[in-house]
């Protein structure tokens, strides 16, 4: 991804993994843990289907299994960038955590470049004269001023 001209990168959509996971017996919900410390230059954001950072695993009270992950990122610099999560469930008597998976994004933001005009020939010559303590522009039998304007 490329900085823009505001030194900003942002994916226009986000970035998606499919999650395959078994939870533990009475116990309906995915946990996450960011497992890496923010970077102050790149935001990285994870959420489910639903929206929320955390995930159903289907029944008649928390609907359909959720299995996408979807991941976005916002950076102000150039940098490699690298987010490593935890996703996880708790045990039936909600003490330990279990059946953990991590998942690692990474993310390369490079310099924004911009292309510039090669020199081009110039057909028509101007040239600059000084009269009356006051600059002059002579190009094509025409005078002008610095500004512009046609001297008669």
């Amino acid at each position: 991804m490329e900085l823009d001209e505001n030194g900003e990168a942002q994916p226009a959509d986000y970035m998606y993994a499919e999650l395959d996971y078994t939870l533990a017996k009475d116990v309906y919900n995915v946990f996450l843990d960011t497992l890496t410390t923010e970077d102050p230059l790149c935001e990285f954001e994870v959420v489910a289907d639903s929206g929320s950072d955390f995930w159903y695993d289907g029944s008649l009270y928390y609907g359909e299994k959720e299995t996408t992950v979807w991941v976005s990122f916002y950076a102000i610099a150039a940098g490699e960038y690298e987010m490593k999560y935890r996703f996880y469930t708790w045990d039936a008597d909600w003490e330990n955590k279990v059946n953990g998976d991590e998942l690692t994004v990474k993310v390369k933001v490079i310099e924004h470049v911009t292309t510039a005009i090669g020199n081009t020939a110039a057909e028509v010559k101007a040239q600059k004269m000084l009269r009356d303590g006051q600059v002059l522009i002579v190009r094509n039998g025409n005078t002008y001023t610095v500004t512009g304007s046609r001297v008669r």
